[in-house]
């Protein structure tokens, strides 16, 4: 048994065939770094490398069905199962994407998820390969800025402080919550964000010391951290 590859020479041109061994490509897959199973399409896992059985404990010599589908944790089940049944029917050819998967004990891990469809000769799908990384570090780094900007919210609403922010390099402002509370305006009303709309609704008495101000501001001087007006 042997794997075809189509594979492009250096400098480009027409793509060459390199035939493997099935045992030079197992042998690949077993030396991977990353978590790697391949599935027929019904689910049915053929071949986990040890990198993935490293990650989620699963592995085919303990003697039981491995089902793709089952691998993926309750709470993610019906986006990732949509997923994979479309490349398993071969309407897609690829799938990326983030999802939680059930270690072999039932705890959840988070992992980035690529998935491919290879076809047979006649072009039907042959079997689906997954490569699996964790990025449980990064949820939680997620999960810990998540709490630490709602405990500033809640101190900012309750000292009632409302906070704008104008993003110059993206040209993109953000508007909290307690600012349109005391600027009147719905939450779900579009804001025009321009300096000419802002200087529009500034009181006439503050104009000049606004306008003689506010570039040095943007442009950093520190000794204007602050502008008053109405």
């Amino acid at each position: 048994m042997s794997i075809r590859a189509k594979v492009a020479p250096p400098g480009g041109g027409s793509a060459a065939h390199l035939s493997l061994p099935a045992q030079t490509l197992a042998r690949l897959f077993d030396a991977a770094p990353v978590g790697m199973l391949v599935a027929a399409p019904d689910g049915r896992a053929l071949y986990i490398n040890p990198a993935f059985t490293s990650l989620l404990g699963h592995e085919i010599a303990s003697g039981s069905r491995i089902d793709i589908y089952a691998l993926i944790h309750a709470d993610d089940s019906g986006a990732a199962r949509q997923h994979l049944e479309r490349l398993a029917r071969g309407e897609v050819a690829h799938y990326r994407g983030e999802h939680r998967l059930a270690h072999s004990d039932g705890h959840p891990i988070w992992i980035s998820l690529a998935a491919g469809l290879t076809l047979d000769a006649s072009g039907r799908p042959e079997q689906i390969i997954l490569q699996i990384t964790s990025i449980e570090l990064q949820k939680r780094a997620e999960a810990a800025l998540a709490h630490s900007e709602s405990r500033l919210n809640f101190a900012l609403e309750s000292g009632r402080q409302g906070v704008w922010d104008h993003d110059i390099v993206n040209d993109t402002m953000y508007y909290s919550r307690m600012w349109r509370v005391m600027r009147g305006i719905p939450p779900d009303e579009e804001i025009d964000g321009s300096q000419e709309s802002w200087i529009a609704r500034i009181h006439p008495d503050d104009l000049d010391y606004i306008r003689a101000n506010v570039d040095r501001q943007d442009k950093g001087d520190d000794t204007l951290d602050a502008l008053e007006y109405r």
